[in-house]
């Protein structure tokens, strides 16, 4: 093997192991966007974050107790690996707050750039100076009971 193509081969390794440093320290720096605490956006952050990683009692303080869901319609969810989930606004009207999101995927293998959006909206009411999301919001998709049959 000739000297030439191997110093470009460890070049390449190189540049790419740069890339990759550089990417993780500005994911890892990049700043949070910081909602005013004891706000819509900032209740429907902690939800957010505590569904996707499948925290079922965090999630749940963030939820109406009237929609009925637990955290183990928490963790029996389904939230697409490497989704994200970026504010897109928010309508306040006295206690009652409507928040819509775009839930970000990706379409697939790692070199795969496409991907698609979805818009969920998150409805809340404030409870004692709390905003709790109500319903049945994403990403459950239902917190009924379950059913027994006699």
């Amino acid at each position: 093997m000739s000297d030439r193509p191997t110093r470009i081969l460890l070049a390449a390794v190189a540049g790419l192991l740069l890339l990759a440093v550089v990417a993780a320290v500005l994911s890892a720096t990049r700043a949070d966007p910081g909602y005013a605490e004891g706000s819509p956006e900032a209740a429907v952050q902690s939800y957010a974050v505590a569904a996707v990683a499948k925290d079922g009692e965090e999630a749940v303080r963030h939820l109406d107790p009237a929609a009925g869901c637990t955290a183990q319609h928490v963790e029996e969810s389904w939230v697409r690996p490497g989704a994200r989930v970026v504010l897109r606004d928010t309508s306040v009207d006295g206690d009652r707050a409507t928040v819509r999101l775009d839930v970000v995927s990706a379409s697939g293998g790692p070199f795969d750039a496409s991907e698609w959006t979805n818009e969920e909206t998150l409805e809340l009411r404030q409870v004692d100076g709390e905003w709790l999301v109500t319903g049945t919001p994403w990403p459950l998709y239902t917190c009924r009971p379950e059913v027994t049959r006699p």
